[in-house]
């Protein structure tokens, strides 16, 4: 994703167990963030984190921020009016290499069962 917005920090993650971050701004960007989520970055965040422990919003408006998931690999960097990002969810990655057995560990799929 990619916004602009003034604001500062970076945040940095291996899941939310090994997370190095301290960021403050607003922004306004767009950004693809999976199916069933708004491209649309409309938000404000002030926190710091380190390792489990995240102090401060990540993310002051819901429908309009770009999720940190726990399973995700993330590099974002908000400097002066740019924000940058970049994240893979591994959960995301493994609900869809089980989508291709049919399994659907997410429960997040439109077609009915979750084993076939």
């Amino acid at each position: 994703g990619l916004g602009v917005g003034p604001g500062i920090g970076a945040d940095l993650r291996v899941t939310g167990a090994g997370q190095l971050a301290a960021m403050t701004g607003l922004a306004a960007g767009l950004g693809w963030q999976g199916r069933w989520r708004s491209p649309v970055l409309l938000d404000s965040r002030s926190f710091v984190a380190g390792g489990p422990i995240t102090l401060g919003a990540t993310g002051i408006n819901p429908a309009f921020a770009w999720p940190r998931t726990f399973w995700e690999i993330r590099a974002e960097v908000h400097a002066a009016l740019v924000l940058g990002l970049v994240a893979v969810d591994l959960f995301e990655v493994y609900d869809f290499a089980a989508g291709v057995l049919f399994f659907d560990p997410a429960e997040d799929d439109i077609l009915g069962p979750h084993w076939l």
